[in-house]
């Protein structure tokens, strides 16, 4: 007999049969079959085969909850915390803090793209892959550089004798080099 899953039925002694798990309850996974498995070609496959051996034997499906784990990392510009960046695995989200990190949380074991996102910022590597095959994936770490031209800037430039390059060149540098938006996000003009 086969419970939680297809194969049933009755077999003569010598008798290869495929065998194969339910779909896992939501939440779950398969785990293993249990119960006569000395004839089990895989206890720990979904879906295996079983040499029937002459008397009746019963095998089940047993499902589990996931493992799961956390990725962490950092994403700076010019050396600081970058605060707000969403982080995406392409299925779960995290956002950074004031000191630039982030944690996703309840990642099941696999292999990963994770991109970071923040209108105004590129980032290097624009995503990285990581595979997660146990205990915390740590040191994912994101450089990011303010794009120029984006949101809304304006610039006055004012005639006149300052004696010295004047605030309204540094503010056009500031423009030019993309620093503007990082420099707001910090509180600055």
């Amino acid at each position: 007999m086969v419970a939680s899953g297809t194969g049933d039925g009755s077999y003569a002694a010598g008798t290869s049969v495929a065998i194969a798990a339910d779909t896992a309850p939501p939440g779950q996974m398969f785990d293993r079959w249990t119960g006569d498995t000395a004839s089990v070609a895989s206890v720990t496959s979904a879906s295996t085969t079983l040499t029937m051996p002459a008397a009746a034997i019963t095998v089940t499906a047993t499902y589990v909850a996931p493992t799961t784990y956390t990725v962490t990392g950092t994403i700076t510009v010019l050396g600081n915390g970058l605060a707000g960046v969403t982080v995406s695995d392409g299925t779960r989200t995290a956002v950074t803090i004031a000191d630039g990190s982030y944690t996703l949380s309840g990642v099941p074991a696999g292999t990963y793209v994770l991109t970071p996102s923040l209108t105004g910022y590129s980032f290097l590597p624009g995503s990285v892959t990581v595979t997660v095959i146990g205990n915390t994936t740590v040191g994912q770490t994101f450089l990011a550089t303010a794009v120029a031209g984006t949101g809304s800037q304006s610039i006055t430039v004012s005639a006149g004798n300052s004696g010295g390059c004047g605030a309204g060149v540094f503010g056009l540098l500031l423009v030019s080099l993309g620093l503007l938006p990082f420099l707001r996000r910090l509180g600055r003009p």
